[in-house]
């Protein structure tokens, strides 16, 4: 669910990451289902 990345996701952005769906687009949050697709964790 989105809720359980959320969270991280902000200290990846903090950190000057980002989490990337599989097709290379940042996740975003709100879809009607409230599910994440694939995704990934990047950070230089």
């Amino acid at each position: 669910m989105e809720w359980d990345i959320a969270a991280g996701h902000a200290l990846i952005k903090a950190g000057g990451g980002n989490i990337l769906d599989t097709h290379g687009q940042e996740i975003t949050y709100g879809k009607e289902n409230f599910a994440n697709p694939n995704f990934f964790a990047c950070s230089l």
